[in-house]
């Protein structure tokens, strides 16, 4: 979990960036192996985009952007869905 958390510290310094930029495709990457090595899935792409939707749900945007800054669960749920499809 620390892992995740420190990629998604670096995504949101990159909140200024198109999500199709290549830094932040980097980072949805990163975090897509993460995720994958973690769940010990074949493939990441469904989980990753489940995440993305989950992410706006109200409660876990709610949180999201208390501990990222305001806006950050729309920024990873749009880079997500940007890598993904």
């Amino acid at each position: 979990m620390k892992r995740i958390e420190a990629i998604l510290e670096k995504l949101i310094k990159k909140i200024g960036c198109p999500v199709d930029s290549f830094e932040v495709k980097e980072l949805v990457a990163e975090y897509g192996f993460v995720m994958k090595q973690f769940s010990q899935m074949e493939e990441e792409r469904g989980m990753m985009l489940s995440v993305a939707h989950s992410y706006q749900a109200s409660m876990v945007k709610s949180k999201i952007d208390e501990k990222y800054g305001e806006g950050a669960a729309e920024f990873f749920t749009e880079a997500i869905e940007a890598f993904y499809k």
